[in-house]
């Protein structure tokens, strides 16, 4: 492994995306090494498969609210993740209404309609991710969650500083 050439590689990036992008690396390494290269893994935002179709995978990462069956997967040497977008928040989350008209949703995302950047510093929306939203997911059979959209935060700070001061330390802080 060289994590010197990987320092050395990202010497000119803030402390702060150094960590988020090294993170992202050793994740990656670590579980290429626990599961190996062989390791087949499944994306899949819908519910409309049968879970069947998934038991060749290794790794199946599914939308949270919206997925096949996961109790024939989780038992049978699987890893089933449940999707949480921490960054933003899409219109047809059964939470959305909650946090529609809280100020806690930014601007829409232009690549994906329906889907708004979340102010992550707002101690409400941090609270409801750990005390309510990743309990649920855990409580509903998944083995763990694959977070999602922490790069919008990222994005909105370096692109408008003042603004959006501090994105970036709270996006860490969540992770």
């Amino acid at each position: 492994m060289h994590i010197d050439a990987l320092s050395n590689a990202f010497i000119f990036l803030d402390m702060n995306k150094f960590f988020i992008i090294f993170s992202l690396f050793i994740s990656f390494f670590v579980f290429n090494n626990i599961f190996g290269a062989e390791t087949r893994f499944a994306v899949y935002y819908s519910d409309k498969l049968p879970f069947t179709d998934f038991q060749k995978y290794s790794v199946i990462v599914f939308d949270s609210d919206y997925h096949p069956q996961i109790k024939g997967l989780v038992g049978e040497q699987k890893t089933v993740l449940g999707y949480l977008s921490v960054g933003e928040m899409e219109k047809y989350r059964w939470y959305f209404p909650k946090f529609k008209d809280s100020g806690l949703l930014l601007n829409q995302d232009d690549n994906w309609e329906g889907s708004y950047a979340v102010d992550i510093r707002n101690k409400k929306w941090v609270e409801f991710l750990i005390y309510t939203e990743i309990p649920k997911i855990l409580h509903s059979g998944f083995n763990g969650i694959f977070i999602d959209t922490m790069d919008t935060s990222i994005s909105l700070e370096e692109n408008n500083p003042i603004k959006y001061k501090g994105m970036t330390e709270a996006a860490i802080n969540i992770v």
